[in-house]
Order: C-alpha cells, then sequence, then structure tokens
C-alpha cells in the first residue's frame, strides 16, 4: 500500500519521537498490574477491579493535545465497539498534568468515548506501567499481566527524520492482532512495536534551588522563537503562552529541540543570515535543557505573552507571483 506524505502533517513531524526498548525504556511485558483507580473528568471513580470479569483490557493512554491522540481516538472507539462481545474492556489514561478534567470532557464528548476516560492524577498509573507516550496501548491479560505494549496500528507514523505519513488504510493492526492472539490463548507473536508521538507530561518536583527558571530565562526564548505558532488558533497543536502549559510539554520539548525538529528553521547558516531566523542558539538551547533538567521551575512574576500582527509577518525584499494552472 502506498504511503502518502501529507503537508498538513508537517507540525506532526516535529513532534514524533521513538518510543519503547528501542529508547532506553524498561519493558513492561510479562509483568503483573496491581489495581488502579482514578476519576473521570465528571468525577465518577473506576477501578480496574470493576472489569474482573473481562478476558482482556486494553489501557491506553491519550492526550488532549497530541496529533497521533487525537486520530487514534475514533479508531479506539470502534476497537472499543468490535471487541465488546468479546470480552475485552477499554480504559484511557490521561497522565499528563497540563490537562484538565474540562479538556478530557471535550476530548471525550468530540470523539464520542464512551468508554472510561480517566485522570491520572500524579503519574501513578503511568509509572506502574511504564507509560511514555500517547497514543500508547497496554493489554492485560484475564490474570492483568501485560501481554502486548506499543503502537495501534502503522497507519499513521513518521520516517526518519520526523517525516510523517499517512496511509489509506493499516497494513497491520498490531494492538487488534494482540488482542485475537491473548483471547486465543496464544503468545502475542509481536508483544512490544514502538508507539510514535508526544511524550507524557508527568508532574516533576521543581529543584527550589534551580538558578533557571521559567519567568526568568524561559518564557523569552518561548515567546521569541515558540508563541508565534504555539498559541490559539496558530497552527501547533498546542500552547506554550503559560508557565503550566510549558511545563507539562517540557520532557517532549526537549526531546524535538535536542534533535532540532523545534524550532522549525532548516536554512544551512552558511549561506547566509535570515532575519526571521527563529533557530535556537546553543546558549539558548543549553538554557532550556538547565530549566527541564532541574525539573522546570516556575520563578516568580509570569510576564506576559508577546502580541502580533495578523498576517504575513517575514520580511521580504521581493516576491514574485507563479501564474495559476487550470
Amino acid at each position: 500500500m502506498a504511503k502518502t506524505v501529507l503537508a498538513c502533517w508537517a507540525i506532526l513531524a516535529l513532534l514524533a519521537g521513538g518510543s519503547l526498548a528501542a529508547a532506553g525504556e524498561t519493558s513492561p511485558i510479562g509483568k503483573k498490574v496491581e489495581n488502579f483507580s482514578a476519576r473521570d473528568f465528571r468525577g465518577k471513580e473506576t477501578s480496574l477491579k470493576d472489569f474482573a470479569d473481562s478476558k482482556a483490557i486494553v489501557v491506553v493512554f491519550l492526550g488532549t493535545e497530541c496529533p497521533q491522540a487525537k486520530l487514534y481516538a475514533p479508531r479506539l472507539v470502534q476497537m472499543a465497539a468490535e471487541f465488546k462481545d468479546r470480552g475485552v474492556a477499554f480504559i484511557a489514561i490521561d497522565s499528563n498534568q497540563q490537562d484538565s478534567a474540562t479538556e478530557l470532557g471535550h476530548y471525550a464528548q468530540e470523539h464520542k468515548i464512551e468508554f472510561p476516560l480517566l485522570k491520572d492524577t500524579g503519574n501513578a498509573i503511568a509509572d506502574q506501567l511504564g507509560a511514555v507516550r500517547t497514543p500508547e496501548a497496554f493489554v492485560l491479560d484475564a490474570g492483568r499481566v501485560v501481554r502486548y505494549w506499543g503502537r495501534i496500528d502503522d497507519q499513521y507514523g513518521f520516517f526518519d527524520k520526523g517525516v510523517a505519513y499517512q496511509a489509506d488504510a493499516p497494513k497491520r493492526r498490531d494492538l487488534a492482532v494482540a488482542l485475537d492472539e491473548v483471547l486465543a490463548g496464544k503468545t502475542v507473536s509481536a508483544p512490544s512495536i514502538a508507539s510514535q508521538g508526544c511524550r507524557i507530561g508527568r508532574v516533576r518536583q521543581p529543584d527550589a534551588k534551580a538558578e533557571v527558571t521559567y519567568t526568568k530565562h524561559i518564557a523569552a526564548v518561548f515567546n521569541q522563537n515558540c508563541v508565534f505558532c504555539h498559541r490559539e488558533g496558530q497552527i501547533a497543536p498546542f500552547s506554550l503562552t503559560s508557565y503550566e502549559d510549558a511545563a507539562g510539554w517540557a520532557e517532549m520539548i526537549r526531546e524535538v529541540v535536542a534533535e532540532q525538529r523545534m524550532p522549525p528553521w532548516h536554512a544551512d547558516p552558511k549561506h547566509g543570515k535570515f532575519a526571521n531566523d527563529r533557530s535556537l542558539s546553543p546558549q539558548e538551547r543549553e538554557t532550556l535543557f538547565a530549566w527541564i533538567d532541574s525539573g522546570s521551575p516556575r520563578g516568580d512574576i509570569e510576564p506576559s505573552p508577546p502580541t502580533f500582527h495578523e498576517g504575513w509577518t517575514i520580511r521580504t525584499d521581493k516576491v514574485l507571483k507563479t501564474p495559476s494552472y487550470k
């Protein structure tokens, strides 16, 4: 099946990431999951033990702003209906510190999610399972042992260097295959397949003695280089105009900055200096990493985000128009 690279996926490519064992993570395959409880966006509490009669359980980690989590929400709804009569229960977990109950409610309503969507305050469930990204699925057998960990399927993904692709349909329904094998009492043929997407925004303890803080150093870096796109109504999938947003996305920011996918600037400096260059300087990168390494401390008074002119803002020397073709 041919895969087509889509221009509208440019921002997803910048947020793409590898995961699982390839990234040095510890595999949870074969681990027994202890009971956990959490509340949904309405305040209703749900526990793993509530599904004692289920032959298998899918625990899937989602995020309200992650582009891939948005793409796969309808697929998960379809799969929950497909496997319901076979004794499979679905539980969705949001462990992002930056996602509010209101945002979870909107996400569930938008995608018509009827299975539990729980807020994992403090990342306790994500830590127990070893979840890394969204979307990321875990299949638990009847004994609540992890038999599969990874992506949902291969329809949406990324080539090397974060180049996004979208297929007309998945070649392999990895999660569905794993469920079929678990329900049949078989060993899962591919128990761990790398999930690509956004890093979970875990709650971390800031270093009270850190010299680099958001209000004193990092807000200025974001306002200068990132907020033009990372604000409400613009192309970026999430905002960076507040401390809460920035802290929640800190680990994802580290990844894309370290791999030079963000800010998106690929002009070769050997060919001149550009007035609209949004790339980070080595000093800005070091400051940003120092802030993340110290737990993303806030600081004192938060500065106001900059204001922007609407429309085209890049300064040009000459604009060339091409003829239209019908």
